[in-house]
């Protein structure tokens, strides 16, 4: 696809309908420090981000804001690399010149062509004229007529005008509105004021719990299930996930609060206790019915940023006036309920919070009594505007009553004189009154009963016609329509002054209201973590500053829905020293939903939400990284096992001392060797970072890799109990427990106890072969047969026989080339650990790749039963069928019988092999 097509499907999307909120996305980056800003098209909201540190090439901070707010337009100012970057993560082709989205400082940027702008800057020159445009901002809470100094104290303390990088994007952002005011006109009230903006949000990124991606997928915290219709292929629903379990809110504004939660886990400790004290308010049975209350006014909860933007930018619509005071009406309630609790029981808790703004310094009160005062919502649903209440101006009630007054005359006129002309039955026409054509003059008289001449000497004029009525204009309507319409729309003009000085009363006091409707937003969220919490049987986390994660009787809380699941009791702290833990265990035994449960329940923790599990305790995490699921895609150019490799690399480079990292079958995607190699290595360097080891769980299949690892002292060895059930077949318990799995179950009793293929797992014979054979032949001869018939069907017989007949003159298959065939021979290398205690079988046959290792008894006496032949122990059984023992050697039991032989012996293959059986020329060697 070409660069134009990635920019013209860019630019489809962000023309859709059905995107929720456009966003604006303002970057800049210098010297591995980033700050960004954003602009909500939908809610007219600015957000600004904190400088914050994001080293490339990773951006792990850049991708998780990405995730955040997926970003429609893009505003960009950096160096030609990080703008690389950029093109990167867009998925723009990698020969896309950056060049052609780079405009001037000081030029317009061309938005209507392309979504993405690159802005080169100045710094010295550039910096000083982006804070004078910052200190012209009417931001929402600032006083109409404040004076400069006033204006530039407020701005500071809302902005961090002390950061050069956000002063930077910011303006960029302001730029990029400024050139683009055409296209979003609904942003500006006129062409001379600055972009509306409902309200400020300052964010810091250093205050959130870092992920990536695909621990995101891994853990499902989201789930989008498409519709299976080609056509409906942008119309999506929510799967299982963790979003959907928690997503009892009432209120559109709760789901929305619910994914910013999601997907911005906070380590604020001061937040997260706030939102559990709450959860444990409502989850108290004297708070029962207060809680249902609360539950019946956030049903009356709506956005209000998009309200406010919609009344700002068409005046508002009949439903706009009456959701905007039906929103305000139950906040307020919301506060008013919340004060008159016991003000000790909802002490730091969100209650507390909404309780606060009924105290006299606040003022919602007095905006919800102007609203009630100012707007007549009958009349506006009637009329279809704005209006204004009786009795509040008294010039304009005179202007209605002489307006209403205008209107009766106009009506006792009666008909036109010619009227008499065009028909005699006067009473049936009659004189009336339409908001859309003015006056007109109706009738029930069939067009054929009319004079028609001379309606059209007279210009009356046909305007309309129903069923059973027509409507006509005549020139008098027109002069009372005219006469009528200059009246009108003075009413209109002087009901505008006044909606003006309305929207800019509430705009002075919008910052209080957003935040009350934010605060009603949460507390709909907390409800229904409770909700949640009371029907799992969830139980409330703590945290502590120590580097640990205390869970008793945890349970995966999407897995628990579907079926009854087996409690798991996880410990990890200084005391323990178990930092770096390494589960092996066979297939199906839960290992995978072992390790999703322990970071889900850390998530849990740091959305403020109860956990399940019967005690959790866990310390304030810096980020959650997984290696569990690799997106793959014909269209990406690394195999899979690249993409591990970058996720190994990303959690290498990004994890802290306070990381939770989770492996799952690291390296199953290449040769076992390398695999092993890679694991073993990853899991040391965590192991060798001392007090900065992160706190790691790491599921594995080879078991080979404890014989390599250099166990440290941060280490601990899991497994998961299995047993086999009154059928002989081997099923999981699900409960972890301390040490290492039976290596031999792995390789013979696990698979054969589930009828997997015996031979998938021992090498065949020629009896094996030749049984295979035949069992090929009777298949063969079978759809012979069938082909016999099917041709006998079409006439074609003879056709077929002749196939048969050349295909017969061909050499057998097993003749026309050579099979290496297994032999009968089998060597058998006995290898001990280092201290000759726990002995291991690695068998083989010839034509094998490598022996397979198995532990055969514990703790046998090597120097009794076997000779030491340059470190290994030897028994061969030889094709006549006799058994051959070593003759003893003095092998001392004391010495070191290095486990790297094992690499040897897969290093050597069959022609090391052969030497051991002897067929070599000196036996001896």
């Amino acid at each position: 696809m070409s660069e134009e097509e990635n920019v013209e499907n860019f630019n489809d999307f962000c023309d859709r309908d059905d995107v929720a909120s456009k966003f604006i996305l303002s970057l800049c980056w210098d010297s591995g420090i980033l700050a960004a800003s954003y602009y909500n098209l939908s809610s007219l909201e600015i957000s600004i981000i904190h400088e914050t540190i994001d080293l490339r090439p990773d951006h792990i901070q850049l991708r998780n804001l990405f995730r955040q707010i997926q970003p429609s337009f893009l505003v960009a100012s950096a160096s030609n690399q990080f703008l690389k970057d950029l093109i990167e993560l867009l998925d723009l082709p990698e020969n896309t010149d950056i060049n052609k989205y780079k405009v001037s400082a000081y030029k317009s940027a061309n938005a209507n062509t392309f979504n993405i702008s690159f802005f080169t800057y100045n710094r010295n020159n550039q910096h000083n004229v982006f804070r004078k445009r910052i200190y012209e901002l009417d931001l929402p809470g600032l006083p109409a007529e404040s004076s400069k100094s006033d204006r530039h104290v407020f701005i500071d303390s809302v902005f961090p005008m002390n950061q050069e990088l956000v002063i930077i994007c910011l303006g960029n952002l302001l730029k990029y509105l400024d050139e683009n005011r055409l296209k979003w006109r609904h942003v500006f009230m006129s062409a001379e004021r600055n972009p509306i903006i409902t309200n400020v949000i300052v964010c810091n990124m250093k205050t959130q719990l870092l992920l990536d991606d695909t621990t995101f997928n891994s853990l499902n915290i989201f789930s989008n299930v498409h519709h299976p219709s080609s056509f409906k292929t942008q119309i999506r629903r929510d799967g299982l996930s963790l979003f959907n379990m928690l997503n009892q809110c009432c209120s559109s504004v709760g789901v929305q609060e619910l994914r910013g939660i999601l997907k911005q886990p906070t380590r604020d400790l001061s937040e997260l206790n706030l939102r559990l004290s709450t959860i444990e308010w409502c989850l108290q049975p004297e708070n029962h019915e207060n809680v249902v209350k609360i539950r019946s006014y956030l049903h009356n909860i709506l956005n209000i940023s998009g309200i406010m933007s919609r009344i700002i930018t068409n005046h508002g619509k009949t439903g706009d006036w009456r959701s905007l005071k039906k929103t305000i009406y139950f906040s307020f309630n919301i506060c008013e309920l919340c004060a008159s609790f016991n003000q000790e029981s909802i002490k730091e808790t969100c209650l507390q919070d909404l309780a606060n703004f009924t105290k006299d310094e606040y003022t919602i009160k007095s905006v919800l009594f102007v609203l009630e005062k100012i707007l007549d919502l009958d009349m506006i649903d009637e009329k279809r505007r704005f209006t204004v209440k009786e009795g509040l101006d008294l010039v304009l009630d005179e202007k209605r009553e002489s307006l209403e007054d205008m209107k009766i005359n106009f009506m006792q006129m009666g008909l036109d004189k010619t009227l008499t002309t065009i028909n005699n039955q006067t009473d049936a026409w009659n004189f009336v009154h339409f908001r859309e054509m003015g006056f007109v003059i109706g009738t029930k008289l069939q067009i054929e009963d009319m004079n028609i001449e001379m309606m059209i000497q007279n210009k009356i004029e046909l305007v309309l016609k129903t069923v059973g009525v027509t409507y006509f204009r005549s020139p008098n309507c027109k002069i009372l329509n005219a006469e009528y319409e200059q009246k009108l729309t003075d009413i209109i003009d002087h009901e505008m002054r006044i909606f003006n000085r309305l929207i800019t009363y509430i705009n002075e006091h919008f910052a209080e209201i957003i935040d009350i409707t934010k605060l009603c937003a949460k507390l709909d969220v907390l409800i229904s973590f409770a909700s949640v919490a009371a029907t799992y049987k969830f139980t409330k986390p703590s945290f502590t500053t120590r580097k640990e994660i205390t869970i008793v009787n945890g349970r995966h809380p999407l897995v628990q829905l579907l079926k009854e699941y087996v409690p798991s009791t996880t410990i990890v702290n200084e005391n323990e020293n178990n930092f770096v833990n390494i589960i092996c265990a066979p297939n199906a035994s839960g290992k995978s939903i072992y390790m999703k449960q322990i970071a889900l329940i850390c998530f849990m923790s740091h959305i403020g939400c109860y956990v399940p599990a019967d005690e959790c305790k866990v310390s304030i995490l810096h980020s959650i990284f997984t290696r569990i699921y690799t997106p793959e895609s014909v269209y990406q150019c690394s195999s899979a096992f690249m993409e591990d490799l970058q996720q190994m690399s990303k959690v290498i480079m990004n994890s802290t001392d306070r990381s939770l990292i989770i492996i799952d079958e690291f390296g199953k995607g290449t040769h076992y060797k390398d695999g092993i190699a890679f694991l073993v290595a990853s899991i040391e360097h965590f192991a060798d970072r001392g007090i900065a080891t992160p706190i790691t769980f790491v599921t594995t299949h080879y078991t080979q890799m404890f014989k390599m690892i250099k166990l440290k002292d941060v280490m601990s060895l899991k497994t998961i109990i299995t047993r086999k059930n009154e059928s002989g077949v081997f099923e999981s318990l699900y409960k972890i427990s301390d040490g290492l799995s039976n290596e031999q179950q792995f390789f013979t009793e696990f698979p054969e106890s589930n009828k997997i293929m015996k031979n998938i797992f021992e090498r065949k014979t020629d009896e094996d072969y030749e049984t295979f054979t035949s069992s090929y032949n009777g298949a063969i001869k079978a759809f012979v047969l069938i082909l016999v018939k099917m041709f006998m069907k079409k006439g074609l017989l003879l056709v077929f026989f002749i196939g048969v007949v050349l295909a017969a003159t061909e050499k057998p298959i097993s003749k026309r080339r050579k099979i290496n065939r297994p032999t009968k021979a089998k060597v058998q290398i006995i290898i001990p650990p280092v201290d000759c205690g726990d002995l291991y079988e690695a068998t083989s046959e010839i034509g094998d790749q490598g022996p397979l290792i198995r532990k055969v008894q514990h703790n046998m006496d090597c120097k009794k039963y076997f000779e030491c032949v340059t470190n290994r122990w030897l028994v061969r059984d030889c094709p006549d069928g006799t058994t051959f023992n070593g003759q003893e050697k003095g092998c001392d039991s004391t010495k070191s019988c290095r486990p790297s032989r094992i690499e040897e012996l897969y290093e050597d293959g069959v022609l090391e092999l052969k030497k051991f059986m002897g067929y070599e020329e000196n036996p001896e060697n």
